[in-house]
């Protein structure tokens, strides 16, 4: 059960479950990544994490991140 941050705070910040549930997921994958490329020696690829994250999962740390505007969703460009 997610008490913090709370589900209708992220909906507000988003507007749409579907976008909070595709941003939340791919930030945390991001996160993911960058500590199985620390833990290889290597150089991450994505921003660090923007909000304390000693003892929290990948995604909460996103959720937290999302509602604390840290990362935000990139509108794509209209064709005319």
């Amino acid at each position: 059960m997610l008490t913090k941050p709370s589900y209708s705070q992220l909906l507000k910040r988003i507007g749409s479950k579907y976008m909070l549930v595709m941003l939340s997921a791919k930030r945390a994958m991001q996160l993911v990544e960058n500590f199985n490329a620390a833990r290889k020696g290597e150089m991450p690829k994505y921003k660090p994490p923007q909000v304390e994250f000693f003892g929290k999962t990948p995604l909460t740390i996103a959720l937290e991140e999302i509602l604390q505007e840290k990362i935000t969703l990139a509108q794509p460009e209209e064709k005319s």
